[in-house]
């Protein structure tokens, strides 16, 4: 969701400068990098037990972490799906697939990779000290201690 919010400022910026074409080109790019990176979270997501087991969880704490992250991954594409559902349908915007998109791409990853961070960086030091958590000597009692949160 981050990553596709991306879109929305420079799609603003298109729109002010009169520029409609390129809110095409922009949904265009945003949809590469978001099917690009939707391959490589379903990978990580099929090793996620292996990845956290190799960081030292115990077995029953990644087979939970897994099944979670495999939770996810409908959730991912279903976004995607409406993401791809809503293209623009303007004639002023969308006149079709242009290779233009594939310019500037590594521009537009790190926007996106920077606006999915700011979305998601309240989350993430909630879910290190999880990781953290489970590390210890007891982690269920330190996971429980963490849930009147």
């Amino acid at each position: 969701m981050g990553m596709g919010s991306a879109v929305e400022t420079l799609c603003g910026q298109a729109y002010g400068a009169q520029k409609y074409e390129m809110l095409g080109i922009y949904f265009q790019r945003s949809t590469i990098i978001l099917s690009i990176t939707g391959i490589f979270i379903t990978l990580i997501s099929i090793f996620t037990k292996p990845i956290l087991k190799l960081l030292g969880q115990s077995n029953e704490i990644a087979s939970a972490a897994a099944l979670f992250v495999h939770g996810l991954i409908p959730q991912i594409y279903t976004f995607q799906f409406i993401y791809i559902v809503r293209s623009p349908r303007c004639k002023h915007t969308w006149s079709g697939f242009s290779f233009q998109a594939f310019s500037g791409l590594m521009e537009f990853f790190k926007l996106s990779a920077a606006s999915a961070v700011m979305i998601c960086l309240e989350s993430w030091y909630y879910q290190i000290i999880l990781l953290v958590a489970g590390l210890l000597h007891d982690p269920k009692l330190a996971l429980d201690s963490l849930s009147i949160w």
